[in-house]
């Protein structure tokens, strides 16, 4: 008999309905590919593919407030001395505004260069070998790295930002795209549907414009350009977010199973180092074209 019929049963319509493959015992990779081509029918299935949205979005939403957290420890705290050399501290007495003006050189510790490159390790390492963290416990032990050390890169960055547009910059900024990954959550358990392109623009555009327009309005002290630059960084982020969840859920470059949301969740968590990935695809496969 076939092997094939044991993958699946069909339905009164003749409809294929996947069966969980774990019984399977088989070697030299099968088992794998048995579940891959499982997959590409399961993620046909509009409802399974929000099961995985909203499971993917959930747990993106505990790292990205993890991130939020580091960073409030970063700035208000001590830790900035782990991430960060301050030099030349320098203060003077302004006697015409009775305010004290303190200036200081900064660099980063060997601790943001020591996450940062673990962090871009990681992150190649979930997108191009996303087999080899899914088994335990190698995908714990890559989900904490992950999480932390992407944590202390993320935090460095801000701080980095906030001393040169003060902090509420980085909250407003941060804020609002927390505030937009929510509102897809919200979308995805209402509405039972994936994220368009049309979602995706309305949700962003719509939570950044007036959030954006009524601090332009409030906080007059606060330069133009810089309110500008953080409504950049929110709508670059945002649309960039909508982008890769999209191509994990078209499945063409992520061969995620419908198990796999911490995978998909650590890639989209650590989304500013993404566009490097992509840039060494592009190299990657332009350079093996080129050699065909």
């Amino acid at each position: 008999m076939n092997n094939n019929i044991n993958n699946y049963q069909v339905n009164q319509n003749d409809q294929p309905q996947y069966l969980n493959l774990q019984s399977f015992e088989t070697q030299d990779g099968k088992t794998q590919k048995i579940n891959q081509f499982q997959d590409q029918g399961i993620f046909q299935d509009l409802q399974i593919r929000v099961v995985f949205l909203k499971n993917l979005y959930n747990i993106l939403f505990f790292e990205f407030l993890y991130n939020l957290l580091m960073f409030g420890f970063g700035i208000y705290t001590r830790m900035a001395t782990w991430l960060l050399k301050f030099q030349d501290f320098y203060c003077f007495y302004d006697e015409e505004t009775y305010v004290e003006h303190c200036f200081f050189d900064i660099e980063p510790s060997w601790l943001f260069y020591v996450s940062l490159f673990i962090s871009i390790i990681l992150q190649f390492i979930l997108y191009f070998k996303g087999d080899l963290v899914r088994n335990a416990p190698v995908n714990y032990i890559v989900s904490i790295f992950q999480i932390v050390f992407f944590g202390f890169t993320f935090t460095t960055i801000n701080i980095f930002w906030a001393l040169k547009l003060l902090p509420i910059a980085v909250w407003i900024t941060w804020g609002i795209t927390y505030l937009i990954i929510i509102s897809l959550i919200l979308y995805a358990f209402l509405q039972k549907r994936d994220i368009s392109w049309q979602v995706g623009t309305v949700v962003i555009l719509g939570i950044s414009l007036p959030l954006i327009f009524i601090w332009m309005l409030t906080y007059h002290y606060y330069p133009l350009w810089a309110k500008f630059v953080c409504l950049i960084v929110i709508l670059s982020y945002g649309f960039y977010l909508v982008f890769e969840t999209r191509l994990i859920l078209r499945k063409e470059r992520f061969n995620l199973d419908t198990n796999d949301y911490l995978i998909g969740s650590l890639l989209l968590n650590g989304l500013m180092l993404q566009p490097l990935v992509r840039i060494f695809e592009i190299l990657f496969n332009a350079y093996g074209r080129r050699n065909r």
